[in-house]
Protein backbone atom coordinates (compact mmCIF):
# COMPACT_ATOMS: atom_id res chain seq x y z
CA UNK A 1 0.00 0.00 0.00
CA UNK A 2 1.43 3.39 -1.04
CA UNK A 3 1.05 6.28 1.68
CA UNK A 4 0.55 9.95 0.18
CA UNK A 5 2.58 12.37 1.61
CA UNK A 6 0.12 15.60 2.33
CA UNK A 7 2.81 18.15 2.85
CA UNK A 8 1.12 20.55 5.66
CA UNK A 9 -0.42 24.45 4.62
CA UNK A 10 1.47 27.43 4.87
CA UNK A 11 0.65 29.30 8.37
CA UNK A 12 -0.12 33.16 8.50
CA UNK A 13 0.15 34.24 11.83
CA UNK A 14 0.32 38.15 12.98
CA UNK A 15 3.54 39.28 14.66
CA UNK A 16 5.42 42.81 15.35
CA UNK A 17 8.84 42.90 13.47
CA UNK A 18 10.59 42.52 17.21
CA UNK A 19 8.72 39.26 17.57
CA UNK A 20 10.02 38.15 14.12
CA UNK A 21 13.67 39.42 15.08
CA UNK A 22 13.27 37.25 18.31
CA UNK A 23 12.83 34.16 16.36
CA UNK A 24 15.16 31.11 16.28
CA UNK A 25 17.98 31.86 13.34
CA UNK A 26 17.18 27.90 12.51
CA UNK A 27 13.68 29.27 11.54
CA UNK A 28 12.65 29.52 8.21
CA UNK A 29 9.66 32.10 8.73
CA UNK A 30 9.36 34.96 5.88
CA UNK A 31 7.53 38.68 7.31
CA UNK A 32 5.42 40.59 5.42
CA UNK A 33 3.21 43.33 6.60
CA UNK A 34 3.44 42.56 10.26
CA UNK A 35 2.77 38.80 9.29
CA UNK A 36 4.95 35.92 9.77
CA UNK A 37 5.09 33.05 7.06
CA UNK A 38 5.85 29.59 8.23
CA UNK A 39 6.36 27.08 5.43
CA UNK A 40 6.62 23.66 6.18
CA UNK A 41 10.58 21.97 6.44
CA UNK A 42 11.42 21.04 3.01
CA UNK A 43 11.43 17.83 1.82
CA UNK A 44 14.83 15.80 1.38
CA UNK A 45 14.20 16.28 -2.63
CA UNK A 46 13.44 20.10 -2.55
CA UNK A 47 16.65 20.17 -0.71
CA UNK A 48 18.65 18.04 -3.03
CA UNK A 49 17.64 20.38 -6.05
CA UNK A 50 18.81 23.45 -3.93
CA UNK A 51 22.05 22.01 -3.48
CA UNK A 52 22.35 21.08 -7.04
CA UNK A 53 21.34 24.47 -8.54
CA UNK A 54 23.43 26.55 -6.09
CA UNK A 55 26.68 24.73 -6.75
CA UNK A 56 25.59 25.26 -10.67
CA UNK A 57 25.34 28.88 -10.02
CA UNK A 58 28.58 29.47 -7.71
CA UNK A 59 30.46 27.24 -10.48
CA UNK A 60 29.84 29.77 -13.30
CA UNK A 61 29.43 32.68 -11.38
CA UNK A 62 32.62 32.67 -9.17
CA UNK A 63 32.89 36.58 -8.77
CA UNK A 64 28.82 36.68 -7.26
CA UNK A 65 27.77 34.90 -4.20
CA UNK A 66 25.65 32.45 -4.20
CA UNK A 67 23.34 31.30 -0.93
CA UNK A 68 20.65 29.50 0.06
CA UNK A 69 17.81 30.71 2.50
CA UNK A 70 19.06 34.58 3.62
CA UNK A 71 16.55 37.29 4.05
CA UNK A 72 15.47 39.54 0.72
CA UNK A 73 13.71 42.45 1.20
CA UNK A 74 13.13 45.54 3.07
CA UNK A 75 13.44 45.58 6.99
CA UNK A 76 10.64 46.34 9.11
CA UNK A 77 8.72 46.01 5.73
CA UNK A 78 8.48 42.51 4.09
CA UNK A 79 11.66 39.86 4.32
CA UNK A 80 11.25 36.70 1.91
CA UNK A 81 13.43 34.24 2.27
CA UNK A 82 14.10 32.60 -1.33
CA UNK A 83 15.73 28.82 -2.05
CA UNK A 84 18.79 30.85 -3.74
CA UNK A 85 20.19 33.94 -4.17
CA UNK A 86 22.98 35.11 -6.31
CA UNK A 87 23.87 38.35 -4.78
CA UNK A 88 27.64 40.94 -5.46
CA UNK A 89 28.18 40.93 -1.69
CA UNK A 90 27.68 39.39 1.39
CA UNK A 91 29.30 38.71 4.69
CA UNK A 92 29.42 35.38 6.27
CA UNK A 93 27.78 37.23 9.39
CA UNK A 94 24.73 39.13 7.57
CA UNK A 95 21.04 37.36 7.50
CA UNK A 96 19.52 39.64 5.32
CA UNK A 97 21.17 40.32 1.33
CA UNK A 98 22.90 43.93 1.86
CA UNK A 99 22.32 44.35 -2.08
CA UNK A 100 19.44 43.38 -4.61
CA UNK A 101 20.21 40.27 -5.51
CA UNK A 102 20.60 39.79 -9.07
CA UNK A 103 18.67 36.52 -9.42
CA UNK A 104 16.31 34.80 -6.92
CA UNK A 105 15.15 31.06 -7.38
CA UNK A 106 12.20 29.32 -5.70
CA UNK A 107 12.01 25.54 -5.92
CA UNK A 108 8.08 24.78 -6.19
CA UNK A 109 6.64 22.58 -3.41
CA UNK A 110 2.63 22.41 -2.81
CA UNK A 111 2.12 24.10 0.25
CA UNK A 112 4.19 26.91 -1.62
CA UNK A 113 3.32 27.15 -4.81
CA UNK A 114 0.60 30.19 -4.87
CA UNK A 115 2.82 32.20 -2.52
CA UNK A 116 5.91 31.83 -4.85
CA UNK A 117 4.26 32.43 -7.78
CA UNK A 118 1.15 34.91 -6.81
CA UNK A 119 2.59 37.08 -4.15
CA UNK A 120 6.52 36.50 -4.06
CA UNK A 121 6.81 36.97 -7.94
CA UNK A 122 5.34 40.44 -8.47
CA UNK A 123 7.42 41.70 -4.77
CA UNK A 124 10.42 40.26 -6.80
CA UNK A 125 10.01 42.54 -9.51
CA UNK A 126 9.22 45.58 -7.86
CA UNK A 127 12.40 45.24 -5.45
CA UNK A 128 14.32 44.99 -9.00
CA UNK A 129 15.86 41.50 -9.19
CA UNK A 130 17.04 40.94 -12.85
CA UNK A 131 16.11 37.23 -12.80
CA UNK A 132 13.60 34.66 -11.17
CA UNK A 133 13.48 31.49 -11.87
CA UNK A 134 10.86 29.29 -10.72
CA UNK A 135 12.14 25.47 -10.95
CA UNK A 136 8.72 23.07 -10.73
CA UNK A 137 9.76 19.61 -9.42
CA UNK A 138 6.38 17.81 -10.45
CA UNK A 139 6.57 19.32 -14.07
CA UNK A 140 10.41 19.07 -14.18
CA UNK A 141 10.59 22.73 -15.60
CA UNK A 142 12.89 25.52 -14.86
CA UNK A 143 11.48 28.63 -15.82
CA UNK A 144 14.11 31.74 -16.25
CA UNK A 145 12.24 34.72 -15.82
CA UNK A 146 14.10 38.15 -16.67
CA UNK A 147 13.09 41.43 -15.71
CA UNK A 148 11.06 43.41 -18.37
CA UNK A 149 10.05 46.80 -16.22
CA UNK A 150 6.48 46.12 -15.33
CA UNK A 151 6.15 42.51 -15.79
CA UNK A 152 8.54 39.21 -16.05
CA UNK A 153 9.12 37.97 -19.05
CA UNK A 154 10.15 34.30 -20.02
CA UNK A 155 13.60 33.80 -21.21
CA UNK A 156 14.52 30.57 -21.18
CA UNK A 157 12.32 27.09 -20.28
CA UNK A 158 14.41 23.76 -19.58
CA UNK A 159 12.37 20.71 -19.26
CA UNK A 160 12.86 17.15 -20.45
CA UNK A 161 12.10 17.67 -24.03
CA UNK A 162 14.21 21.02 -24.12
CA UNK A 163 16.82 19.64 -21.08
CA UNK A 164 19.09 22.74 -21.43
CA UNK A 165 20.41 26.49 -22.62
CA UNK A 166 22.70 28.92 -21.46
CA UNK A 167 21.15 31.73 -19.19
CA UNK A 168 22.71 35.09 -19.65
CA UNK A 169 23.03 37.44 -16.77
CA UNK A 170 24.36 40.48 -17.90
CA UNK A 171 27.92 41.90 -17.08
CA UNK A 172 28.72 38.19 -15.05
CA UNK A 173 28.37 36.00 -17.64
CA UNK A 174 26.32 32.92 -18.52
CA UNK A 175 24.79 30.05 -16.60
CA UNK A 176 24.70 26.37 -18.26
CA UNK A 177 21.25 24.99 -17.02
CA UNK A 178 20.38 21.42 -17.63
CA UNK A 179 17.07 20.38 -16.18
CA UNK A 180 18.68 16.69 -16.01
CA UNK A 181 21.96 17.96 -13.93
CA UNK A 182 19.45 19.69 -11.27
CA UNK A 183 16.06 17.50 -11.13
CA UNK A 184 18.18 14.61 -12.07
CA UNK A 185 17.52 12.17 -15.21
CA UNK A 186 13.94 11.29 -15.43
CA UNK A 187 14.82 7.79 -15.84
CA UNK A 188 16.94 7.01 -12.80
CA UNK A 189 15.03 9.09 -10.42
CA UNK A 190 11.60 7.55 -11.51
CA UNK A 191 10.54 11.18 -11.92
CA UNK A 192 7.30 11.56 -13.85
CA UNK A 193 8.28 12.55 -18.11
Amino acid sequence: MVRETVEPPLRYVPMSWEEWLALPESARIEWVDGVAVMAPQPVRGHQDVVDRLKATLAAALPTLVVVREIGVGEMRRRVRIPDVSVVERMSDEEWLAPVTPILVVEVLSPSTRREDLLRKAPEYLEAGISQFWVVDRQARTIEVLGHGGDRWETVAVVDDAHPSAEVALGEWGGVPLDVRLVLGDAEHTGAPS
